[in-house]
């Protein structure tokens, strides 16, 4: 699998210091899953550029991420296809935040923002979709009236439910709308995403 590097984030974090302390490698994190898993939930929560975390988050996500796809092969396929989908969505999540802690504001037209397709389709059924609200906020729809969207709607629902930038909108029988305020206290979703996969 490809290793993801974040050159901005280190290049951020280099000037913050750091220059005694050497970051755990890829290869560490490969070797103990569970350390990985843990600094990857701890990379969630934190807004720290600092090198020594970017490295690290860096390195434990892509060891996570590894492992996730031989986890994956051997589950049903709905099952792979309902992680995908709340794969998608975190990326979606994380793209909006980024745009918009960079420029300031949100662009009018969603697809300037980020490259998830909207509908987001999930084996092929259009599972949820997305639009932008005002000035900070994105909401998302997530159709329940099929089995496979409706295990799309209950992991988003017990991933990232919880979290403060997140609040929900609509729950009925037919659909979960959910708003995601990018204003406040950011999660990073990928990461959170991650964890989610077993």
């Amino acid at each position: 699998m490809k290793k993801i590097l974040i050159p901005s984030l280190v290049a951020m974090g280099f000037v913050c210091g750091y220059a005694n302390e050497q970051p755990r490698s890829y290869e560490y994190f490969a070797a103990n899953l569970q350390i990985a898993k843990a600094r990857v939930q701890e990379c969630a929560k934190t807004g720290s550029v600092a090198y020594i975390d970017a490295v690290e988050c860096n390195n434990a996500s892509n060891a996570v991420s590894e492992a996730n796809e031989k986890i994956m092969a051997k589950l049903p396929r709905e099952r792979v296809e309902i992680l995908n989908g709340l794969r998608r969505i975190s990326v979606l999540l994380d793209d909006f935040y980024a745009y918009h802690t960079a420029m300031g504001k949100f662009e009018n037209q969603a697809e300037q923002m980020t490259n998830i397709p909207n509908p987001i389709a999930v084996a092929g059924k259009n599972c949820a979709k997305y639009a932008i609200i005002g000035s900070h906020e994105v909401e998302i729809a997530i159709d329940k009236n099929d089995e496979i969207c409706k295990g799309l709607a209950n992991e988003f629902e017990k991933n990232f439910g919880q979290k403060q930038a997140l609040s929900r909108k609509e729950n009925s029988e037919k659909s979960d709308i959910w708003t995601f305020d990018v204003t406040k206290k950011y999660s990073n979703f990928y990461y959170i995403f991650l964890n989610a996969v077993e």
